[in-house]
Parts: C-alpha cells; sequence; structure tokens
C-alpha cells in the first residue's frame, strides 16, 4: 500500500455510498496482507474463493435487496409509474452459487489462485 492516507480517504468516501464494496476492499487488503504474512497455494485459494463470492453473490444479493425483482420505476416529481425496472435490456441478476462442476467457477478460481500466488 503505497500511501495509506489516500487509501483510508478513498474508503471513508466509499463507505459512504457503496459501504458493501468499503468492507470488501478493508477485507481484500487484509486477507492479502495476511497472505503476504504467510504465503501459502491454500491462502491464494480461499482468498480466490472470497473474491469469488463477493462478486457473484454478495454484491448480486446487495443489488437484488435494492431492486426486487417487481421493482418498479416511479417518477419523483409526478409519481407517476414509468414501468417495471428489470426488463429485456436489463435482466434480473441471479446468484452464483460456487460448483466444481461449472468449468467457469473453477477457471476463476484457479486463475485467480494464481494470480494471488505470484502477487505475494
Amino acid at each position: 500500500l503505497a500511501n495509506p492516507g489516500a487509501f483510508e480517504a478513498k474508503i471513508r468516501d466509499k463507505a459512504g455510498s457503496e459501504p458493501g464494496a468499503a468492507f470488501f476492499d478493508i477485507r481484500s487488503v487484509t486477507s492479502l496482507a495476511k497472505l503476504a504474512a504467510n504465503p501459502s497455494i491454500g491462502g491464494a485459494a480461499q482468498l480466490a474463493f472470497d473474491v469469488f463470492h463477493f462478486l457473484f453473490r454478495d454484491r448480486i444479493l446487495d443489488l437484488q435487496a435494492a431492486f426486487p425483482a417487481d421493482f418498479r420505476v416511479v417518477d419523483a416529481k409526478t409519481k407517476q409509474d414509468k414501468g417495471p425496472f428489470w426488463g429485456e435490456k436489463k435482466r434480473y441478476p441471479t446468484v452464483a452459487v460456487y460448483s466444481s462442476e461449472d468449468d467457469s467457477h473453477t477457471d476463476f478460481l484457479l486463475s485467480a489462485t494464481c494470480l494471488f500466488a505470484v502477487t505475494v
């Protein structure tokens, strides 16, 4: 971390609008620091697994909570219903549940593990 003060300011700013993302940034830096202190493939794999869940489960769950499948867009001034939030161009997202049978999941985990392992 080249500039801890700037990182802290960025996290504080992000925490106001995206608390989940700010928490993930802090958790990632902490996990990466722990991995650097005690490097192992297992530690790199755990970090990759955590990142997978943040990107493809946790953020999507946050999005679903903010905008449920039946969410409607309403004009703030006129209170007129503008229609569904989700549609053809904006499909309702689905949460990824990690499966070792899914090649895209294992490819992500292997690639991220390698990247984290060579980083430390």
